[in-house]
């Protein structure tokens, strides 16, 4: 199983970047380390709180700020990073940075999950049209997950 993860994962084809740029990059011995920290904190912060607003949206009014399709995108990307960044902290001795973000990936994965259980519970009407079933709005909802989690993963794996 680890191989296959590897094999997915493992590598980060056409962007430039190595592992080691981002030990040194988030070193204390970085002059840099506190700024490279903040922005990264803030970057994860906002995107917390971008999901806290859904959920305070979506459990006052019955709808989400995101619809259908952006939820299975975010669902896809976040559970793939599951695994990229935590497969970089294993290949760094268990890094910090990435044990962290991997960590992260799986609350924003549960997000997800949560977002898309409210689309089939209380937006079923408003996302799938009245005549949906509740079996039937899940099974879009696993398609259009499963759609978005393979396009990403094969087009990472290229």
């Amino acid at each position: 199983m680890w191989s296959v993860c590897q094999s997915l994962f493992g590598s980060y084809h056409g962007t430039g970047y190595q592992l080691q740029q981002f030990v040194t990059a988030f070193s204390s011995s970085n002059p840099h380390f506190i700024g490279h920290i903040l922005v990264a904190g803030l970057t994860f912060a906002i995107g917390f709180i971008e999901y806290i607003y859904s959920f305070l949206l979506v459990n006052r009014e019955g709808k989400s700020p995101y619809n259908l399709l952006m939820h299975s995108f975010y669902f896809g990307i976040d559970s793939m990073g599951i695994f990229v960044f935590a497969l970089a902290s294993h290949a760094l001795g268990g890094f910090w940075v990435f044990t962290f973000a991997s960590i992260a990936e799986v609350v924003w994965t549960l997000f997800e999950v949560y977002n898309l259980t409210m689309c089939v519970y209380r937006e079923r009407d408003d996302v799938f049209g009245p005549n949906v079933s509740t079996t039937d709005a899940w099974l879009r909802v696993l398609v259009g997950s499963s759609s978005w989690w393979l396009v990403l993963t094969c087009s990472a794996s290229l």
